[in-house]
């Protein structure tokens, strides 16, 4: 055999194709050429009978579609963590104690979210950690908001006692 028609392929049929894809019969020690193919045009390179650019483009497209994917699943990812540092410092501040509805349903909806992530409906996933984060930190204004009313009735009531005390002194 020439030098020059080792590199040289035929192409070959689709069920030849399905059979290289599928590895029927596919023999592992023999290395399908990628040098160009004398009948084709300049710039085309064979690998088991296909153009290099149609190779190129099937292996981009089947990348990007994989690569969305991955960047979902981190987003969700990365918003359920938020979602769950938001509860547990809702949780810290008093929000168990002083507003238990909020942080329950925040709670609920990041369970949520983590079981539509598992069902791979990320969307969704999304979605309920955002609302899990927004209700955790309802919680923890909530908390805060009646702990700052407890502390101002408090001292009111200070104030109140102080100028009864006030009066009383003064009376005598």
């Amino acid at each position: 055999m020439a030098p020059e028609e080792r590199y040289v392929t035929k192409i070959p049929s689709m069920a030849a194709l399905w059979h290289r894809v599928c590895d029927v019969d596919h023999n592992p020690t023999q290395i399908p050429p990628t040098m160009p193919d004398q009948n084709s045009r300049p710039g085309y390179y064979r690998a088991a009978g296909l153009p290099a650019s149609l190779l190129a483009i099937l292996l981009i497209a089947g990348g990007c579609g994989s690569s969305k994917n991955l960047a979902a699943i981190e987003q969700a990812n990365d918003s359920i963590t938020d979602a769950r540092v938001a509860v547990r410092q809702a949780d810290q501040r008093g929000a168990r104690e002083l507003s238990p509805m909020e942080l329950r349903a925040a709670e609920q909806k990041l369970e949520a979210a983590d079981i539509a992530v598992k069902r791979g409906e990320l969307d969704y996933a999304l979605m309920l950690a955002d609302e899990a984060e927004v209700d955790a930190e309802l919680a923890e204004i909530s908390a805060l908001s009646a702990r700052s009313s407890n502390a101002l009735k408090e001292i009111r009531a200070s104030i109140k006692t102080m100028r009864e005390e006030i009066q009383r002194l003064q009376k005598k």
